[in-house]
């Protein structure tokens, strides 16, 4: 039988047996497979933490949003709860409290009673 002198043939007459090109792509084809599902797993594992790193960076904005809300709701009630404060406010409402102009006195209680 006579072979057919074609370019390929001439080729692969002077290549090895183990690099004839369908012959180690057939023998190779699992680890090829293996390889395209690393490579897809890698992939998706990748842009699986970019997606967590976003949340995570909103949700880190929001908390210090919240705390800026925070620091300035506890300045603002530190401002208003001075005795100072307390007492413009009810004038301006028009309730008569007045400040306490001696301290307060401390009542001790014997323990007898109880």
């Amino acid at each position: 039988m006579a072979t057919k002198n074609t370019r390929w043939a001439k080729i692969s007459k002077n290549l090895p047996f183990a690099l004839e090109p369908t012959n180690w792509v057939m023998r190779n084809l699992p680890f090829i497979f293996y390889i395209a599902f690393l490579s897809f797993i890698y992939i998706a594992n990748a842009r699986y933490a970019e997606r967590k790193i976003r949340n995570i960076q909103t949700i880190q904005k929001d908390i210090q949003k919240a705390s800026w809300e925070y620091l300035s709701i506890k300045s603002d009630l530190m401002l208003k709860s001075m005795q100072t404060e307390v007492i413009k406010e009810t004038e301006m409402r028009g309730l008569t409290i007045q400040e306490l102009t001696s301290p307060p006195t401390k009542i001790i209680v014997k323990d007898e009673v109880y």
